[in-house]
């Protein structure tokens, strides 16, 4: 086993962070109760109750929580969307979403999914469409529909109002980053299962990774070219990316695009029919991996139709009617991306799995939740997927130390498949009060996936309050001093 050494000492007061080949963290898997009294598991962490003498110390603490404020960093007026005679417009979501140009879908299809909602539509004072992503490990407040209250699998997508003919479609978007979750734009006429026109570019196309870029056009259910291309790009590294697709009916193809590259035309199973465009993430069944993360996003910077005079069959059905009252109102913070599934320890999922002495409490300073190790032995650990070899991440941790006590935050970095671990690196935090660390990371070649242990140490308990692992590159996150 190869194990990668960053030797990084900071002092500073009532905080230590050490970077070293450490040993590995506590391997007893038997998951014992705590010691201040455990009072039944929920999913994968048990949920304790504090003692008093507990409480009462760590509310003597002196305490300082992370806070991450990601608001727009304008808040600058755009002009609002102008759709042109022929159906050509541009829109960057300035105004928020325009009902006029924009349904906002609600509805399921393709089978093993809660559909696409419209809750998890928003937007950012700066002009970034966010559609939202729940994952398996889902745990939050909402509520698709009366028989199902949990939102696992729930995504979200915008639609035209109106149906577009032959043209060029244009997206610049972030792809939501995570496995199992769909990144598309697509067009889409169904009258009947031998007439389903349709334009698709999908995101990942692969079960694996975000290597390749998907392709398909359609005239019937069952009549379709899917084409793939790999470009030299990861998908989900971050960046912007632009997503385009010409579609022409004189002479018939379609051609491909990803910033601006010709990675592909299509002469079969042209379309030639107009149909609304859709922009979404969804989950499919199986194809694009499985989604064990809680919540994801994909963002959308701008979307931009030109349409062409070129022969085709148009149809003036419009969208399905959107509510009114569906449409957000208010602009969001720009939400940042976390790979760690419930790093803040505050909803109920399998994320974590536990070995001795590790549960969940209540914060008696915030009322909020947190993790407790409860000494030497106690440990928490997370696979997180949809890693990319040789990139850049951030990890911050934050916490607290009680007295002597102190924790190992461990990485061990692994490839796609098995349990070899590539290499491995640890962090260290002691200290009587808050400890707050962000490690640079550099993932090694082949790395795919990183496990995530938490480790008590020491006679003591430590307390884990928050826990990102970012891109850099995406600029979603922003710590407030």
């Amino acid at each position: 086993m190869v194990k990668r050494t960053r030797a990084l000492c900071m002092a500073g007061l009532a905080v230590l962070l050490c970077l070293s080949m450490l040993a590995g963290c506590g391997s007893d898997p038997k998951g014992s109760p705590t010691s201040d009294g455990n009072v039944g598991t929920v999913k994968g962490i048990p949920v304790a109750t504090l003692s008093d003498a507990d409480a009462a110390a760590f509310s003597a603490l002196s305490h300082h929580y992370l806070k991450v404020d990601n608001k727009a960093q304008s808040t600058q007026t755009g002009t609002p969307v102008e759709v042109a005679e022929d159906g050509s417009f541009f829109d960057d979501f300035n105004n928020g979403i325009d009902p006029e140009v924009w349904g906002i879908a609600q509805k399921t299809w393709g089978g093993e999914n809660h559909g696409v909602i419209r809750a998890n539509v928003a937007y950012t004072a700066d002009g970034i469409l966010v559609l939202t992503a729940n994952g398996d490990l889902y745990d939050g407040p909402l509520n698709p529909s009366p028989e199902d209250d949990d939102g696992v699998r729930t995504g979200a997508c915008l639609v035209t109002q109106k149906n577009l003919g032959p043209g060029s479609y244009e997206v610049r978007m972030k792809a939501a980053p995570q496995m199992g979750a769909c990144t598309a734009m697509w067009t889409f006429f169904w009258r009947t299962s031998s007439v389903n026109h349709e334009i698709d570019i999908e995101i990942p196309a692969s079960t694996k990774n975000f290597k390749n870029s998907q392709f398909v056009t359609w005239t019937g259910e069952e009549v379709y070219t899917d084409r793939q291309t790999i470009p030299t790009f990861y998908h989900n590294d971050g960046q912007w990316h632009t997503y385009r697709f010409d579609w022409h009916t004189s002479p018939e193809k379609v051609d491909f695009y990803v910033d601006d590259k010709l990675e592909m035309t299509i002469e079969d199973t042209v379309p030639t029919i107009a149909g609304n465009f859709w922009l979404g993430v969804w989950f499919p069944k199986r194809w694009c991996g499985v989604p064990t993360f809680d919540t994801t996003y994909m963002l959308v910077d701008w979307v931009k139709y030109t349409a062409y005079d070129e022969p085709h069959t148009p149809t003036d059905k419009p969208y399905d009617y959107t509510p009114f009252r569906s449409y957000p109102t208010e602009p969001i913070d720009l939400p940042t991306v976390n790979y760690i599934s419930n790093g803040g320890f505050e909803v109920d999922t399998l994320a974590w799995t536990t070995t001795n002495d590790g549960a969940v409490v209540t914060n008696p300073d915030t009322e909020s939740r947190m993790l407790r190790l409860g000494g030497a032995d106690a440990s928490v650990e997370q696979i997180v997927n949809s890693i990319i070899p040789e990139s850049d991440y951030s990890l911050n941790v934050s916490g607290f130390g009680m007295g002597d006590s102190k924790a190992k935050v461990k990485l061990d970095y692994m490839a796609l498949f098995g349990d070899e671990v590539i290499s491995s690196e640890e962090m260290t935090l002691t200290g009587d009060g808050f400890s707050q660390q962000t490690l640079a990371i550099k993932t090694p070649a082949e790395a795919e996936r990183i496990k995530i242990t938490l480790c008590g140490e020491g006679d003591g308990p430590f307390y884990f309050d928050d826990l990102y692992l970012t891109q850099p590159v995406r600029g979603d996150f922003n710590v407030v001093e």
